[in-house]
């Protein structure tokens, strides 16, 4: 069985950007098995009513807040194997492509210029609250 799933999110909620950016970098640094164990902890004290442990990610960059990347070097489709599946030639091979997907998007994020767009900023977010 794969360790890794793909989930389809028809939208992000903003308010959650920033973290979810971050445990990307976590997983992109750290890899999988430490990104597991990190989701066990916070589920545990969520669970235990200490609310999350933001301390593991502090040392993460933050989402720009303004504009996004004006491109990806990679994308879903790159994680498609030679015969067009995700996990025709193994698990590990697919999670080797989705853990370059993660280094990419991060690079991405915080190599290229932004561009401005329909991304919201923190401000504005906090306004709408």
């Amino acid at each position: 069985m794969c360790t890794f799933v793909l989930q389809h999110r028809p939208h992000m909620v903003p308010r959650y950007a920033d973290g979810q950016f971050r445990m990307l970098q976590f997983y992109a640094d750290r890899g999988i098995a430490a990104t597991n164990r990190l989701a066990r902890h916070q589920i545990a004290r969520n669970k235990d009513g200490s609310g999350y442990d933001l301390g593991p990610l502090n040392s993460y960059a933050a989402l720009p807040e303004s504009g996004f990347p004006a491109g990806f070097p990679l994308s879903v489709h790159d994680l498609r194997d030679a015969d067009g599946g995700f996990t025709g030639d193994g698990c590990r091979a697919y999670g080797d492509r989705m853990h370059h997907l993660a280094e990419a998007t991060v690079r991405a994020w915080l190599t290229s210029r932004p561009t401005s767009g329909p991304r919201r900023t923190r401000k504005k977010l906090r306004r709408q609250r």
